[in-house]
C-alpha cells in the first residue's frame, strides 16, 4: 500500500541521538559542586579531616599514611599531623598555588634526602589523597596538582653469565662429597 497522507515519515534514530533530555550520570561520575563557600577550618576541623582520612583506610595503609603526614609535619616544623593538615589547607585557601608550591618544596626536600622514588611517590600520594578527602568534606575547593617522581626501569634479573658459573664450578674442584654435590647443583641449575 502507498501512504495517502502527505505527513513526513520519521526515520529511525541512531543510538547517539536521544528523544529527550540526556539522563543524568550516576553520582560517582558527577563533579562535586564547588559553588558553595568552603567550611571554616581551624585546628579542630583539621584534626577531624585527618581522623576521618586515616579511619577510612585499612590498618597498614592508615599507619603508612600517618607516618607520611608526620614526615610532612617535620618538614613544616609543626608539632603533629593535624597542624600540617591545617597549614596546607589554609595555604591553599589563600591561593591554591601556594599549597602546590608547598608540596613542590616538600618533594624537593625528599629528593635532597635521597629517598627512593617509591617512598617519594607514596608521600606525595598521601598529601594528594588528603587534600582530595578535604575537598570531598567541603573544606577546600581545589586539588593538589603535583606529579610523582619517575621510577627507573626494573633491576637486572638476568643472573650470572657463563664465565661466572664456570668460575663457581671451578671452586668446587675438591674430591669431597660437598664439592661433588655443589658441582651437581650448579650444573643442573645452569644446564652445563
Amino acid at each position: 500500500r502507498v501512504p495517502t497522507s502527505n505527513a513526513p515519515t520519521r526515520r529511525p534514530m541512531s543510538p547517539w541521538e536521544s528523544s529527550g533530555p540526556r539522563p543524568r550520570p550516576p553520582a560517582r561520575y558527577r563533579a562535586t559542586c564547588t559553588t558553595r563557600t568552603p567550611r571554616a577550618l581551624d585546628l579542630g576541623g583539621a584534626t577531624a579531616v585527618l581522623d576521618t582520612f586515616l579511619a577510612r583506610r585499612k590498618g597498614a595503609t592508615s599507619r603508612t599514611y600517618g607516618a607520611c603526614l608526620l614526615d610532612f609535619a617535620h618538614f613544616l616544623g609543626v608539632a603533629d599531623g593535624a597542624a600540617a593538615v591545617l597549614r596546607i589547607l589554609t595555604e591553599g585557601a589563600v591561593h591554591p598555588g601556594r599549597a602546590n608550591e608547598l608540596a613542590v618544596r616538600y618533594k624537593a626536600d625528599l629528593v635532597v634526602r635521597r629517598l627512593s622514588p617509591a617512598t617519594l611517590n607514596l608521600r606525595i600520594a598521601a598529601l594528594r589523597s588528603l587534600v582530595a578527602h578535604a575537598r570531598r568534606l567541603g573544606y577546600v575547593r581545589w586539588t593538589l596538582e603535583i606529579d610523582g617522581e619517575h621510577r627507573d626501569g626494573v633491576r637486572d634479573c638476568r643472573g650470572p653469565d657463563v664465565q661466572s658459573v664456570s668460575r663457581l664450578i671451578g671452586t668446587c674442584a675438591q674430591p669431597d662429597a660437598l664439592s661433588l654435590r655443589d658441582r651437581g647443583i650448579l650444573r643442573l641449575a645452569f644446564d652445563l
